[in-house]
């Protein structure tokens, strides 16, 4: 059996942080009572793991990780061990793990560190006898330098950092490895600044620390053989497996529309810039990737090109899924990827509107399932319930279908002044629907706000209020096209207080034509 190199960096990276099974070797570590764990190329610190001294090669379950802020090296919580055999006992075993420190010795420079501070004196019972000792000088040893050899997934990017006297240049590109994405960074040095994306480098004299490189003064970068060329350490996640919480997952999708915004935080001041890109994949789930800063003002993908990340969060508004970067993370478009080039062969082939958004798409949700009665009932006891459920829209009812709002936010206009704003900000006007639904004989009246209405009837307020009056006959072969049909919805169900009485109200957040 041998060690499953590169999974622990790979796992400290954040790339696929849950459930990972790795082969390692496991060495107890009595001067802190903890535990030494390797993967032949890394290795980590580990307290309070729960298993009784395992020797060998054990296969392990990484579940979740921790980082000290007074301690550079990462520790490892909750280990569960699976001790297969002992297959080479640790006297007989010569394994350097991380910098080239064999574990025994090690262990044994430490005691001897302990054994040594004692005697010159922290221990106040034998200050006596460092009187007139001679301070030693302990060496320092040269950093390791490192040969790795990686893939170019992401152009090099440069920026001035530091005080204005002592600016510095520094340039990093992200590449994969085997076994892990990483970043290799430089500065005042033109070393990286050619690197092409796509093309596999082997790149020697490289320093490495906090989970990065550094380029040395010694650096040498050449192009390697395509036999040496590293498989891509990551899986991507399908969109349709993404669920609230999950952070550093690996995503790839296909961009099928992007609005980029800029405005004034109202809680910092501080201008921003956000590009809300959306994505599909071949699960036929749409999701929302937003972006800020450099990433969003940079944008300029198209319709049909690929966005792909190493590390994303997924976060849940009113049910429904979104994704942003995770600070250590690489942003990558079109890269040459197996699964990538599959997306782009999915693109390809599936029927699409005219504006290139694939058909039938469906929105990730992370929402309970519940019935109509259920999610009603729920109300009643909990004040408010967020679900999802399959319904058909028997009526819409066309007087009123719109309001008439503010022209800057939504609220109502009465007597000519918006009762948020407080002035006139002008005018326009708003869907506001009441929808009625049917579920297995069992129906409810349902509102209904503008953006529902955009995605139901493809038109403004305005554009279908001019149409009712100029084509009457059109209009109302409109609401009939979007009426006696199965939707998913998103629902929420309230308690409100009208009058003296309480009363459950049924919102409609979004609405999604079900296949026929």
């Amino acid at each position: 059996m041998s060690l499953t190199q590169g999974s622990i960096l790979q796992f400290f990276r954040g790339q696929e942080t849950k459930n990972i099974s790795i082969v390692v070797q496991v060495i107890y570590n009595p001067i802190v009572k903890g535990f030494v764990v390797s993967d032949g190329e890394h290795y980590i610190h580990v307290k309070g793991a729960g298993f009784d001294e395992p020797r060998g090669f054990s296969l392990i379950k990484l579940v979740e990780y921790n980082r000290e802020e007074d301690n550079e090296r990462i520790m490892l919580l909750n280990i569960s061990t699976m001790v297969i055999t002992t297959y080479v006992t640790l006297s007989k075993q010569k394994l350097k793990i991380g910098n080239p420190v064999d574990v025994q010795n090690m262990n044994r420079s430490k005691k001897r560190a302990v054994d040594k501070s004692v005697d010159e004196g922290n221990n106040p019972a034998s200050k006596k006898q460092i009187v007139g000792r001679k301070p030693t000088v302990k060496a320092v040893s040269a950093p390791k330098l490192h040969q790795i050899v990686v893939v170019v997934v992401q152009a090099p990017v440069s920026r001035m950092m530091g005080q204005q006297n002592k600016r510095v240049r520094l340039t990093s590109v992200w590449a994969y490895m085997s076994g892990a994405m990483t970043r290799i960074k430089g500065y005042d040095t033109e070393k990286l600044d050619k690197l092409e994306v796509g093309i596999c480098y082997s790149i020697d004299h490289l320093k490495y620390a906090q989970l990065e490189y550094t380029v040395s003064p010694d650096t040498v970068i050449t192009r390697a053989s395509s036999s040496e060329r590293p498989a891509f350490p990551l899986a991507f996640t399908s969109l349709a497996a993404l669920r609230s919480g999950d952070k550093g997952k690996p995503v790839a999708g296909i961009i099928i529309k992007s609005k980029l915004f800029t405005g004034t935080s109202q809680k910092t001041g501080e201008e921003y810039t956000r590009c809300d890109v959306y994505i599909a994949d071949h699960s036929n789930t749409q999701i929302k990737f937003t972006l800020w800063g450099d990433n969003a003002s940079t944008f300029s993908a198209d319709v049909g090109d690929i966005i792909a990340t190493n590390s994303a969060t997924t976060n849940l508004y009113a049910g429904y899924l979104s994704l942003a970067l995770t600070d250590a993370a690489c942003l990558m478009f079109n890269p040459d990827l197996p699964a990538c080039l599959e997306l782009k062969r999915w693109y390809a082939g599936v029927e699409k509107n005219d504006d290139g958004v694939p058909n039938d798409l469906v929105s990730a949700m992370d929402l309970e399932e519940l019935t109509l009665v259920d999610g009603n009932d729920r109300a009643i006891q909990e004040g408010k319930v967020r679900c999802i459920t399959q319904a058909t829209v028997e009526y819409i009812n066309q007087k009123p279908f719109a309001y008439t709002a503010c022209g800057k936010c939504p609220k109502k206009i009465q007597d000519g002044v918006c009762r948020k704003c407080g002035v006139d900000c002008g005018e326009r006007l708003l869907y506001m629907l009441e929808m009625h639904l049917n579920q297995e004989e069992h129906n409810v009246v349902a509102i209904a706000f503008n953006d529902v209405g955009l995605a139901l009837f493809g038109k403004t307020p305005q554009q279908l209020t001019d149409l009712q009056e100029t084509d009457p006959e059109e209009f109302d072969d409109i609401f009939a096209t979007v009426t006696d049909k199965l939707y998913r919805l998103s629902l929420v169900f309230e308690r409100v207080t009208r009058g003296d009485s309480d009363t459950i109200q049924c919102t409609i957040m979004r609405a999604e034509s079900c296949k026929e």
